[in-house]
């Protein structure tokens, strides 16, 4: 179990440690429970409290370009982090999102789908999922659905028992749903600001904002950096104004932001007789899963698209959840359903984070300064991917579908009240193989920096089409396992 400290009313300015984790959020707490496996000491500094509110005010900044959130709003300073606020949704990523695609700039990763699924597993025991993601898992669809002839991959899509519907499993943010497996010294209201560099270039220790004008450092032999898509860039970047060094040989560090723009793409006309999966329905031991539809690999290469899920929406049934029956309108009458796309984000560098040249939190750091848009491709790639899945429903049988989506001078991502963002924030500290366009290697440590490593959705070279919690759960506990080899090197 954890020892959960008050940074404010610690006796001392300094703590030691083998690894210092930077965010108690669950990319920060899932190398955590990683490393406390391997018996491994270690420091999670947290920069909220154990609930949201404290600190909360650190997350805002300023939004250059296209409309977008408020940034305040899109992720949580607390123990647990945006768990907190969490849907649940998860899906592991496909095997073609890790490979180049001509039709992608900057598309390709450093490690495999193979090596990447063999964390899988573990990451759906932290989120309390079966890891179970073929459609044949769950029933005999062959009535509805010929997977050869289409389209489209039709697999499962889960929702964990970790949301905040009701549940019969640990109904919570991340660190309650995991505590007992948790044996770090946890430090709340510890907001890391500063890297201290030795003369080789290592990190020697993180300085954070804890009691009244007394900073607390916090050594190590090993740190990570776990804040989220925006934050730890931000972080990353005010060292690299302070204090250059080996963090001044990154251009690519804030660079290739990405988000999962989700739009309403159209409206379909189904059978009453639809079986419950295509809606979601939630299982004896409470994870929803619904069937939801893939642009297949080939069709993405043979006509030049991004990863695109698509899912029916639940018709109208007077507020029932997803265990109940669909409502059916007759013995012969049509259901009317909403189509709901999320597409891939090309990762390109003209959208990135910035620090704010004029404006500074009450600590005095600069705000974070996010540059958006949504480009007209990727409106009209959506426009004929949407035509496809309209096919797709009339050649297999299941209903009829029409566009609904706007003109081209709307794009997708843009202000338009069929619009919106998951607050889904990648790509930051991209992984790679060149520090030119990338910040982290194959095992997500910092270029130049050889004690420093990075967990989290910033390291995704491509976003794909899924939502990235779980994915980049699985991410760090391959991390922890790397660092606990080399601690034990």
């Amino acid at each position: 179990m954890p020892a959960i400290l008050d940074a404010r009313s610690l006796q001392t300015s300094t703590l030691d440690a083998p690894v210092c984790i930077v965010g108690g959020g669950p990319m920060g707490l899932s190398v955590s429970v990683r490393l406390s496996e391997l018996g491994i000491d270690h420091i999670v500094l947290e920069s909220g409290g154990r609930e949201p509110g404290d600190n909360q005010d650190l997350a805002g900044g300023e939004n250059i370009g296209q409309e977008y959130e408020d940034l305040v709003t899109t992720r949580i300073r607390a123990l647990g982090g945006t768990t907190h606020i969490w849907g649940g949704h998860c899906k592991p990523l496909r095997p073609e999102d890790f490979l180049p695609r001509a039709h992608i700039p900057n598309s390709g990763w450093p490690i495999t789908f193979e090596e990447f699924a063999k964390h899988i597993g573990g990451a759906c025991e932290l989120v309390g999922l079966e890891n179970k993601w073929r459609a044949a898992d769950y029933g005999d669809f062959s009535a509805w659905l010929d997977p050869e002839a289409g389209f489209f991959d039709f697999e499962a899509f889960k929702l964990s028992q970790m949301n905040h519907n009701p549940s019969q499993w640990a109904k919570g943010d991340f660190f309650t749903a995991n505590r007992s497996r948790i044996g770090a010294r946890i430090l709340t209201h510890a907001t890391a600001r500063r890297l201290l560099f030795d003369e080789a270039g290592r990190v020697a220790a993180v300085e954070c904002a804890g009691g009244e004008d007394r900073p607390l450092q916090v050594r190590a032999k090993i740190f990570v950096v776990a804040c989220g898509g925006i934050e730890t860039a931000r972080f990353l970047l005010i060292n690299k104004r302070l204090a250059g060094g080996p963090l001044s040989a990154l251009p690519a560090l804030g660079r290739y932001f990405m988000e999962h723009p989700q739009v309403v793409t159209g409206q379909a006309l189904l059978p009453p007789s639809l079986p419950e999966y295509f809606f979601g329905v939630r299982e004896p031991n409470g994870e929803v899963n619904q069937m939801r539809f893939f642009l297949k690999d080939r069709m993405q290469r043979q006509h030049g698209l991004p990863s695109t899920m698509f899912e029916l929406l639940r018709p109208e049934t007077g507020g029932q959840g997803p265990a109940d029956r669909v409502a059916r309108l007759g013995a012969a009458a049509p259901i009317r359903s909403g189509i709901f796309a999320k597409p891939e984000q090309a990762p390109l560098p003209d959208r990135y984070v910035a620090l704010s040249r004029e404006r500074t939190d009450r600590l005095g750091d600069p705000v974070t300064q996010l540059h958006y848009f949504a480009d007209a491709s990727a409106h009209a790639s959506l426009q004929e991917t949407t035509r496809l899945f309209a096919r797709e429903l009339g050649l297999q049988g299941i209903g009829l579908a029409r566009l609904t989506m706007g003109p081209p001078g709307e794009p997708a991502g843009g202000k338009d009240s069929n619009v919106g963002w998951q607050r889904h924030h990648m790509g930051t500290t991209r992984m790679g193989t060149d520090p030119a366009t990338a910040v982290v290697d194959d095992q997500c440590r910092v270029f130049g920096v050889p004690n420093l490593y990075i967990g989290g959705t910033s390291v995704f070279p491509t976003g794909g089409c899924v939502n990235p919690t779980m994915n980049a759960i699985a991410l760090c506990l391959r991390l922890a396992s790397h660092i606990g080899s080399s601690l034990n090197a």
